[in-house]
């Protein structure tokens, strides 16, 4: 089997174009689902922090683990609280599926691993979700990581893959 390594450079200039996409739209607002769970939660975070608890309010709670929100209120900490750094806190989520693409490729397609990348790279559903501030993206790195785990019959991979997906 060819080694991703080997192969870096189909890394690395995926990276670079989805972090091209990303810049480009890095001042999108947020819509959808996304203006709850981007906006709302993180923003009560943001401004409580954990004095009232690790749970969201009745008012806005959604139902779901709010790490996401825990995530984006922390890089606010950290970068200051604007929609520019909402989008670039996706990106090592965005970089952990280019790579799981890359390696689900290695197992299915041994000759051609990149192609399996490259297909769902352009994908439009893809393209559309990689630039929103979304758990949308956090899920679909966790079923990777369990694809990938199931593909290799790696359990730890399908356990990791379902923790990943259990925090959104």
């Amino acid at each position: 089997m060819r080694s991703i390594l080997k192969d870096h450079w189909i890394f690395l200039g995926l990276a670079l174009i989805q972090g091209v996409l990303l810049f480009c739209n890095q001042e999108s607002i947020l819509f959808w689902d996304t203006i709850q769970f981007a906006g709302k939660h993180t923003s009560y975070f943001y401004e409580y922090g954990f004095q009232q608890g690790l749970l969201l309010p009745d008012a806005i709670d959604s139902g779901h683990p709010p790490t996401f929100a825990w995530y984006i209120s922390l890089c606010w900490q950290i970068f200051g609280k604007s929609l520019v750094t909402s989008h670039w806190a996706m990106f090592p989520f965005l970089l952990g599926i280019v790579y799981q693409l890359l390696k689900i490729g290695e197992l299915a397609l041994n000759k051609h691993p990149y192609v399996f990348a490259l297909i769902v790279f352009l994908c439009p559903f893809y393209l559309g979700h990689s630039i929103l501030v979304s758990p949308d993206l956090i899920l679909l790195l966790g079923f990777l990581v369990m694809l990938r785990g199931h593909l290799s019959k790696r359990k730890t991979l399908v356990l990791i893959g379902s923790l990943i997906l259990s925090l959104t």
